[in-house]
């Protein structure tokens, strides 16, 4: 296993600057997540480490020792990748054989190798079979068997499960923790779903427009975004925003009200928070509770309401157009046309500035 480190990482097509700048640096067994939006550079990062694409500027390290200049080959990475990318005329036992073969591994060695492997991901009696016999997971297993034969530094995972069914989605999450834990590996996931992120990272690493925006833990990532794009990011469904504007002090309380809607009080300094400012209020579904209209924060229109069976999302249209997303526990009995009235429980919400970064997460 490894450490690895980006320093300053720039990568250019053209003029067109695709990663801006990246500095991050993962542990020896670490699992950390790259996710973002469709282009953010998050694949392209992913090709930089693994030594497919060349660096603009800046430096790869693994250990301390810069590898940058270092052939793909020779990295000692194994790279998973969306479309499996198996030899469909070959068998699993010769998908898995094939690169130590070229690599003049001993025979013997390659044998408890795939053994090893086989029996770590539950493929044992596939390996007579070919890909056109098996089912995308099972491709997928092999796949992943193939970097483990290898017995890499650093796994790389470049949206391994894009192409799987839901349920499928579900059960290769839960395999390749179970991986990570056996291995204790280092190891650097790729996706663009959140919740894939929050379910596997140990770290996350959110990345927007080839920039490093936060690093965290899923929870600290959850709990205290950095700014809107994390907030609105993280999180299924995604935070409600709710604009207002810092009206005079009264006391120790510093009232904002909100566009649509009643005051919000808190307690912070007119330094942070100036008489006139506009601010954003960002609220989690769960926070929301309802109560009695003389205590609302805001009040709005049922449009739809998603039952889940053990919870239920409700998009409320409020009276300035906006709609916002309520998560209840249980079966709610709500349907489109019903009047809800909404504040926020204890207080959990958190208050973006004009630049759309955090001033406070109360």
């Amino acid at each position: 296993m490894a450490r690895l480190e980006l320093k300053n990482v720039i990568k250019n097509f053209g003029s067109v600057e695709v990663i801006k700048g990246v500095d991050l640096a993962i542990g020896d067994g670490e699992f950390v997540v790259i996710v973002g939006p469709s282009g953010c550079g998050k694949s392209t990062l992913l090709r930089l480490i693994a030594g497919l694409e060349e660096m603009t500027s800046g430096a790869i390290l693994m250990d301390d020792e810069r590898v940058d200049d270092v052939p793909a080959a020779k990295r000692e990475l194994a790279m998973v990748f969306q479309s499996y990318a198996l030899y469909p005329h070959m068998t699993v036992r010769k998908n898995l054989s094939f690169g130590l073969e070229t690599m003049k591994v001993p025979k013997d060695e390659i044998e408890s190798l795939i053994t090893a492997a086989a029996e770590t991901l539950q493929i044992g009696a596939l390996l007579d079979r070919k890909p056109g016999q098996l089912s995308g997971g099972q491709c997928q297993r092999v796949a992943i068997g193939r970097a483990i034969v290898r017995n890499p530094k650093i796994f790389l995972f470049d949206e391994p499960l894009s192409n799987l069914d839901a349920e499928l989605r579900t059960q290769m999450r839960i395999e390749i923790n179970k991986l990570h834990q056996r291995l204790n590996a280092t190891m650097i996931f790729v996706t663009h779903d959140q919740t894939e992120a929050m379910t596997l990272a140990d770290r996350i690493v959110i990345l927007n427009g080839g920039k490093v925006e936060q690093v965290g833990t899923p929870l600290e990532l959850y709990n205290n975004p950095d700014n809107m794009f994390v907030g609105g990011f993280i999180g299924s469904p995604r935070m409600n925003f709710l604009p207002g504007v810092v009206l005079p002090e009264t006391g120790d309380n510093t009232r904002i009200k909100l566009v649509g809607g009643n005051e919000i009080h808190t307690k912070l300094s007119s330094d942070s928070l100036p008489e006139g400012a506009k601010v954003t209020i960002g609220v989690r579904p769960e926070s929301f509770v309802q109560v009695d209209a003389n205590r609302a924060l805001v009040t709005g229109e049922v449009q739809i309401a998603e039952h889940l069976g053990g919870e239920t999302f409700v998009y409320v249209s409020l009276t300035n157009g906006d709609t916002i997303t309520v998560g209840i526990k249980g079966q709610a009995k709500l349907v489109p046309g019903d009047e809800m009235h909404l504040a926020v429980a204890g207080s959990e919400f958190h208050i973006f500035g004009e630049d759309e970064k955090v001033i406070r997460h109360v």
